[in-house]
């Protein structure tokens, strides 16, 4: 026998040619071609419908005619020059050809291929004519149903869209509820919003009193940014069907979008106390409180759910990243270790009880929890962590020869572990050596500008002014929006050389770009004061210091008010960042300088 897709080479060839001058074929071959494109549309057909179909039809019609038992040569032509069509991503002359093909085969399986590939094609006219003949072949079909429906609500009209849908309502053989949020998820996808709620509205119409019909109607509307009438249409719902946890999550979602957040964690708290044995309620309303930093009152949720057997594990696992973010890594320890115990998100937990440890600074057993990581997605992340941790220890050598042994399978890899090489250097203050391992790794990752940045950066510090001001002005020609390299460029600037107003300039777009970022904000100060402009200087360092107790912004901050002849205030700003990093040697040098 003939391959179908041999012939299919044959055809396209000749394809402008009728199938009676198809003379070098043999007949046979043609017809198991034929048979073959309808197989392979069937046991299409079978795997695409397994999830939509909702209710088994009792018996296919017969392929008419020439499909049941002799496809003419007329038909076989249509059916192969669509396959070779679609192919070449000829998707509009595939679903024509498909289309003359179904019209003469009368094959539901050709009629639901001529729907795709004109929908596909975006030529609705034909997939609404082609759909509606693949309903005529098979009315009981559930998936030609809703197809049909949803191109009729593409063309507008929704009287007949609405009788389709409530077909699909009225025969599926899954609930009232599944069938209402299919039809919902497929109306949330239609441009035109007005015909998809026209269509909505004409479903519930009799259905005032169905929570069903109103959580869906609610749901779309919630989906498509009608939020009034989705919170009006799911007050209902609760109201009708008290007790409906999916009813209470989409009010929530509802309320929150509509930027009432407290209100909604309050009116959650509430239906959490009513239904207090309802414990999926109760883990959207602890996550929800994480969302809203309330992290205690979260903590005591998810300490109930540990006595849930089913939800125990996920109650853990949260408690122990919700411990690390509120800094209780030896609270965060326990979790971690009992989730191991227990064989539960092994891979994760080993990695947070790492991290828990090396929060307690006990860098030894960090380093072994981390060694146990292999093999995984935390793997990589772990090996870097390993080396940060070995160079911490004053392990410098060993730290940087783990680094140099990995070997990573991407370019991004590649970058993180010469970045972190360069901040163990930096940490070291290697900054030559660190200068060096940045220009060998831009010789492997040309103009790469997270190593530009971080060469300019270390460059800074040895007085290699020239090379920094080059790397920054590199990065700003091809990111002119990178707030952060114009903000290190323009203090660079400032700072370091004369040109005080093109730094400033500098600066400025940064500010305009971030006008939030205290670094930002340290920067014009500084700028200021090098313009002898005490007063701006002094508010933009105040505006830094309240949103960054840093050492370098209280050195900045306390010099301006020595100079500007408050020297208590300076001593004030300088002994306080003082307790926080005694060993800052910025803010140590401006103290000498001014104060002996």
């Amino acid at each position: 026998m003939v391959h179908w897709l041999i012939l299919a080479g044959i055809f396209s060839l000749q394809m402008g040619c009728a199938a009676n001058q198809q003379k070098d074929v043999s007949k046979n071959a043609v017809k198991a071609a034929g048979k073959e494109v309808i197989k392979k549309q069937a046991a299409t057909d079978s795997k695409s419908s397994k999830s939509e179909s909702t209710k088994p039809v009792q018996s296919k019609p017969e392929i008419k005619a020439e499909s049941k038992s002799e496809l003419s040569g007329e038909t076989l032509y249509y059916l192969l020059s669509a396959e070779i069509a679609a192919q070449r991503g000829q998707i509009g002359l595939s679903a024509s050809l498909y289309t003359k093909a179904a019209e003469l085969t009368r094959d539901p399986r050709v009629a639901q291929q001529a729907t795709r590939k004109a929908y596909y094609a975006r030529d609705d006219k034909r997939a609404i004519a082609a759909a509606k003949l693949w309903n005529e072949l098979e009315p009981e079909n559930l998936e030609a149903r809703q197809v049909l429906a949803a191109l009729l609500v593409r063309a507008g009209k929704t009287e007949s869209a609405a009788k389709h849908f409530e077909y699909v309502l009225q025969n599926g053989q899954h609930s009232e509820r599944q069938s209402f949020l299919l039809i919902t998820s497929l109306l949330s996808k239609e441009k035109d919003k007005e015909a998809a709620f026209a269509v909505m509205e004409k479903l519930i119409a009799k259905r005032k009193n169905n929570p069903n019909a109103l959580y869906a109607y609610s749901q779309l509307a919630f989906l498509v940014d009608r939020l009034d009438d989705a919170v009006r249409m799911i007050k209902k719902v609760v109201k009708l069907q008290p007790g409906w946890t999916e009813a209470y999550i989409l009010q929530t979602n509802i309320f929150v979008r509509q930027g009432y957040k407290a209100h909604a964690i309050e009116v959650l708290r509430q239906t959490v106390e009513e239904y207090s044995d309802n414990t999926k309620l109760r883990m959207f309303y602890a996550r929800n409180l994480v969302d809203a930093k309330q992290f205690d009152a979260a903590a005591k949720q998810f300490e109930v759910l540990t006595e849930d057997k089913k939800l125990q594990h996920e109650a853990r696992y949260a408690l122990g990243l919700l411990t690390l973010q509120m800094n209780k890594p030896k609270e965060a320890t326990e979790y971690f270790a009992r989730l191991l115990e227990d064989k539960k998100r092994i891979y994760e937990s080993q990695y947070y009880l790492a991290q828990s440890y090396e929060l307690q600074n006990e860098l030894d057993k960090a380093i072994e929890a981390y060694k146990q990581i292999q093999n995984n997605q935390y793997a990589f992340e772990a090996e870097l962590r390993i080396a940060l941790l070995l160079a911490k220890q004053g392990r410098l050598k060993e730290a940087r020869r783990r680094l140099q042994n990995m070997s990573p399978d991407s370019l991004d890899k590649e970058l993180r572990i010469y970045l972190t090489e360069g901040e163990i250097l930096n940490s070291a203050k290697q900054f030559e050596e660190a200068v060096k391992l940045y220009t060998e790794a831009l010789q492997q990752l040309t103009d790469n500008n997270r190593l530009l940045y971080a060469r300019a950066l270390t460059a800074e510090k040895i007085g290699q002014i020239d090379l920094a001001v080059s790397d920054l002005t590199s990065i700003v020609k091809r990111e002119p929006e990178n707030a952060q390299a114009l903000n290190a460029l323009g203090y660079t600037l400032v700072d370091k050389t004369e040109q005080l107003k093109k730094g400033l300039g500098y600066i400025k777009k940064a500010l305009k770009l971030e006008p939030e970022d205290p670094a930002i904000h340290d920067s014009m100060g500084w700028a200021y004061y090098r313009l002898g402009q005490y007063d701006e200087a002094l508010k933009y360092l105040r505006l830094a210091f309240e949103k960054l107790k840093d050492a370098e912004v209280a050195a900045h901050l306390g010099e301006v008010l020595w100079v500007a002849g408050d020297r208590e205030a300076a001593q004030e700003i300088w002994n306080s960042a003082l307790e926080l990093a005694p060993n800052d040697d910025l803010l140590l040098n401006v103290m000498q300088k001014f104060t002996e």
